[in-house]
């Protein structure tokens, strides 16, 4: 990871996987696509403490909607998930979009790279570097650097990302789109079939309890036994890689779609009509196989990549097509620089700070105490990355 600074001129960036100005070349013009730094900017501010600025809100004004609003900034749980295989919230779909917009940017990316006369051995190295660093730096967060490695946990949202990015991005660069859409279909089927048809030992096949899963069975044969490579939420380790990695090539058709020289308006038309059939089919497909994050199935994919899809649509339409940006500014400052704010997340109080400005207010203000520190906390951290970017700071790997 290093930092890339310029004070005199406005600086490109080449599109990276957390951040970037996103730039494309179309009709042989370069015009960025505002709207995916927004998107991705509109994703992080949930993960950065948008959400629990809603979540105090709701603690505090309680009513029907309220309650509905708090549940839907909630996981999916198993009993819901056995219960109803179409339930999910809208939590549930942060991950997965986030994973969406590294797809999306990964071809643009890849085609400037081959443009600059990079070969396929360079871009490999490329590739393999950028996941190592997302892997280190998920050992970091957590915990690599407090040396109690016999019981620190050695997966992490940021690893994950890191491998789906690089098979994805293998695939991206020596496949056709087409051929990208049929490995998406394949592998989501052939997931199917290995959780609902394959039995588990002691538990037969189609089991979706957190020990009686095909996904946990894979793990215990492949993994060292304990706790140490598994997240507190969620059981499967390995399988949902490559369901992940579909939601990376989702993301990378929709990039490649933006980069064509179809018209704004077929790009739109084409991007819903994308999303509202990937949601159906993904919804109906919850009948047998249920919409859950956890165990990332091939439903999950296909109706989170539905709204993924759905908010690119809209985002690119108000932003770049009909041309309102003003109010993207808040998202833009977020998006720019994703990774530094998620690790920064980790490793400062941004809490604590917030309090020590506001602790008075928040002390005298009765039940709205928690609702005026978490939004000074979003406050400050907006403010962090609004110097780095009002200064063309932006911290990739």
């Amino acid at each position: 990871m290093w930092l890339y600074r310029n004070l005199n001129k406005k600086t490109q960036i080449d599109e990276t996987i957390m951040n970037s100005k996103t730039e494309i070349t179309s009709r042989n013009q370069k015009n960025r696509i505002e709207s995916i730094d927004a998107l991705r900017g509109f994703d992080m501010i949930w993960i950065v403490g948008g959400a629990w600025v809603i979540r105090d809100i709701i603690a505090v004004w309680k009513n029907s909607f309220t309650e509905f609003i708090g549940i839907q900034l909630e996981h999916t749980h198993w009993y819901l998930t056995n219960i109803n295989g179409r339930s999910i919230h809208f939590w549930d779909v942060i991950w997965p979009l986030f994973l969406f917009i590294v797809g999306l940017v990964l071809p643009l990316s890849i085609s400037r790279q081959i443009h600059r006369g990079k070969s396929h051995l360079q871009l490999y190295l490329k590739f393999l570097k950028r996941m190592l660093l997302l892997i280190i730096l998920g050992w970091v967060y957590r915990g690599l650097l407090q040396f109690d490695w016999v019981h620190m946990n050695y997966t992490s949202v940021l690893g994950d990302i890191g491998i789906a990015y690089f098979f994805a991005a293998i695939i991206v660069l020596n496949t056709k789109r087409s051929t990208q859409a049929i490995i998406i279909v394949v592998v989501l089927l052939l997931y199917w079939v290995a959780i609902m048809f394959i039995p588990v030992p002691k538990y037969g096949a189609g089991v979706l309890t957190p020990k009686g899963n095909f996904m946990t069975y894979v793990d215990n044969l492949l993994l060292p036994h304990g706790s140490a490579f598994r997240f507190k939420d969620t059981t499967g380790v390995l399988m949902p890689l490559l369901t992940m990695t579909c939601t990376v090539l989702i993301g990378s058709l929709a990039g490649q779609l933006l980069s064509s020289k179809r018209s704004s308006n077929q790009i739109t038309v084409r991007l819903t009509l994308a999303g509202i059939g990937c949601i159906i089919v993904g919804y109906l497909w919850g009948y047998n196989f249920p919409l859950f994050k956890p165990l990332w199935t091939s439903s999950y994919v296909l109706y989170t990549s539905g709204w993924s899809l759905l908010l690119l649509s809209l985002f690119y339409w108000l932003i770049d097509v009909k041309g309102y940006k003003k109010w993207t500014l808040v998202f833009n400052i977020i998006g720019a620089n994703a990774l530094a704010i998620y690790i920064a997340n980790h490793l400062i109080n941004f809490r604590l700070i917030a309090s020590i400005f506001v602790g008075g207010l928040a002390r005298i203000s009765g039940q709205w105490n928690g609702t005026i520190i978490d939004f000074s906390r979003v406050t400050i951290e907006w403010l962090l990355l609004w110097h780095l970017y009002r200064y063309k700071i932006y911290i990739k790997i």
